[in-house]
């Protein structure tokens, strides 16, 4: 009974505040909102996993510790580290990198701005994306030479949207950065790519850095150390977790910066800046 009186009391109290009840209900509202666009934050990018083949044996490979050069993001690592990692690092089966940019494309007479990404020539099947048209990249053709593969790769998304899913797109050619490509191919549709939050229009092969990320040609180089500019994501070799590969790859690490102390770009900073990049 005192329960029922006590409701009576507070709808007919809400019912002479018409603002303070509107403002109560939204602010229900919006909480309840909220929470549910958090949780669904959360299930896309932590809970679901991502479309790539054995996505539990990937891991993102960076460093902390001081450069002595530049640091072009966050989790950057040097093109030469990564070849190095690639090459060198026992706990891994296989090795990319990858960077984000944006680009002016123009396709015919139209020109848009929107995001390449640079990938690896084993990007497409390290992760064990297969084409939806055409062909995908790989080491063999696409990762050879400097400013070299004037190839793109169309994300499924962008290829509905700015081409209609014609097939007839392989071959054809768009404009880069006033530089022309050639369409190799789309990535099948069910891949977006290795952040939930990003999704590249098109993937272009690293080495056409030069071409891509042309406001940084002059200094930025592919062969230099001291740049911090690509991710890298390695997947592990049965029978290594992340923890066990740890040390290992510190031990390669070492071996690495050991080198190239001894280079000049990294060899006439202060003791402390040394003793930092050790």
């Amino acid at each position: 009974m005192n329960t029922q009186s006590d409701l009576r009391l507070a709808f007919r109290g809400l019912r002479r505040a018409p603002l303070f009840t509107a403002v109560a209900i939204l602010s229900l509202a919006l909480g309840i909102g909220a929470n549910a666009a958090i949780f669904s934050l959360l299930d896309q990018i932590l809970l679901r996993r991502l479309p790539v083949a054995s996505p539990d044996q990937l891991v993102m490979v960076y460093q902390n510790a001081n450069n002595m050069g530049s640091n072009m993001g966050s989790r950057m690592n040097s093109f030469p580290l990564y070849q190095d990692f690639r090459d060198r690092a026992e706990p891994f089966a296989d090795v990319l990198c990858r960077r984000v940019v944006a680009v002016s494309v123009a396709v015919g007479s139209q020109t848009e701005r929107i995001d390449a990404e640079l990938v690896s020539g084993n990007y497409f099947s390290m992760l064990g994306v297969n084409p939806e048209v055409g062909r995908i990249f790989s080491r063999e053709q696409d990762e050879k030479v400097v400013d070299g593969h004037p190839v793109v790769v169309l994300s499924y998304a962008y290829w509905a949207s700015r081409f209609a899913k014609d097939p007839n797109v392989v071959g054809q050619k768009i404009v880069v950065n006033d530089a022309p490509m050639t369409i190799v191919g789309v990535s099948a549709a069910s891949f977006g790519g290795l952040d939930p939050t990003q999704s590249p229009q098109i993937r272009v092969p690293v080495m056409m850095q030069p071409t891509v990320m042309r406001e940084h040609a002059s200094w930025l180089k592919p062969d230099d150390r001291r740049a911090r500019w690509v991710q890298v994501f390695a997947r592990l070799k049965p029978g290594y977790t992340a923890e066990s590969a740890l040390a290992p790859l510190q031990g390669l690490f070492t071996t690495i910066r050991t080198y190239e102390m001894t280079l000049p770009a990294a060899s006439s900073g202060s003791q402390y800046s040394r003793d930092e990049f050790m």
